[in-house]
């Protein structure tokens, strides 16, 4: 029994650096911020009238080129990054308490309210919100894809294959939960 003990206390380093260590060590020092559906859902329920009063013209953001199709550095008068000026923003509007970590105003008629995910690069889930002007379902993250009603407010797309998904959700008029996957 001793000599299997110590067997195995010498095989632990070979295993931990193999791919199955480095495996196990990634996917337990994987990031898992995100909210849960039901803490999204009651934060827009009670927060909704200050999400909607949000002056998102004025939020920091990357500006495109001339050209259209490369991004200006960003920078402000206080020296801040755009992340930094991104978070002081939603502190600002939202409190240093929110679950909202980053504000995505991606066209007139869609704002995304990341609010975490789990996993790493192309295995992993994303959780958040978003306001829809016109009060239609939209799938965030794969813009142009068309949702289908599963039923009553429930709306989701895959693709072929099943490693991209989302299902977004009903919250009340022109709010929406969604979780997306990458896999």
């Amino acid at each position: 029994m001793r000599k299997r003990i110590l067997v195995g206390i010498a095989l632990l380093p070979i295993v931990f650096l193999s791919g199955c260590g480095l495996l196990f060590t990634l996917t337990a020092a994987s990031d898992n911020d995100a909210e849960s559906q039901e803490r999204i859902v009651a934060y827009v329920n009670e927060n909704h009238e200050i999400l909607e009063a949000i002056p998102y013209d004025e939020m920091p953001q990357l500006l495109l080129s001339d050209d259209g199709y490369h991004y200006e550095a960003y920078s402000d008068n206080e020296g801040r990054s755009l992340d930094q000026a991104e978070r002081d923003f939603i502190n600002e509007y939202l409190g240093y308490d929110t679950i909202v970590l980053s504000i995505d105003v991606s066209d007139e008629n869609i704002v995304d309210f990341q609010c975490g995910g789990t996993g790493i690069a192309t295995n992993s889930t994303y959780v958040g919100f978003y306001y829809s002007r016109d009060d239609t379902p939209f799938a965030v993250v794969f813009e142009g894809e068309r949702l289908t009603e599963t039923s009553t407010g429930v709306f989701e797309w895959q693709n072929e294959n099943g490693s991209h998904a989302i299902l977004t959700v009903k919250i009340r008029d022109n709010w929406y939960y969604y979780w997306v996957k990458y896999y």
